[in-house]
């Protein structure tokens, strides 16, 4: 489990990273992501690093939460700042498009567009299969 500094509980919980997945094949690689994790966004950035910089994802949106008088959990308590945030998004080859805070400044908006065009790596993708309640459709580009 993970404690942070505004608690000492954990929870044992299995966790699997976005790159093992993709990786594996047992999801797509994908396009767009959002992140919304209440201050762990650096590990979920942490843990799909190589599906940032080598498929086809070309935006990712991001609530970064920073310290604040309420009782919740900010990417400090997981030994980041916002300006070394921003730069672990540029390092991994996006430019932030647009910056918005929220609620004084506790919560930021981060748009981020992919600097190049990615080369997917088609190696693993599922075939094309379709989930016909409720429409999902997941193509192998070639």
């Amino acid at each position: 489990g993970i404690a942070t500094q505004r608690s000492s509980k954990t929870i044992e919980v299995q966790a699997v990273t976005i790159d093992n997945l993709v990786e594996s094949g047992e999801v797509p690689p994908p396009t767009v992501v959002k992140i919304d994790v209440e201050g762990a966004e650096p590990l979920v950035l942490d843990g799909m690093r190589n599906t940032l910089q080598h498929t086809g994802c070309r935006l990712l949106y991001c609530e970064v939460h920073l310290p604040s008088e309420k009782p919740r959990n900010s990417i400090e308590d997981f030994d980041m700042s916002l300006p070394e945030f921003e730069e672990m998004i540029t390092g991994l080859g996006y430019n932030i498009e647009r910056r918005r805070e929220v609620s004084h400044g506790r919560r930021i908006f981060l748009k981020c567009r992919a600097t190049e065009p990615a080369q997917p790596n088609c190696d693993g993708w599922p075939p094309l299969r379709r989930n016909t309640k409720n429409g999902l459709q997941f193509d192998k580009i070639r």
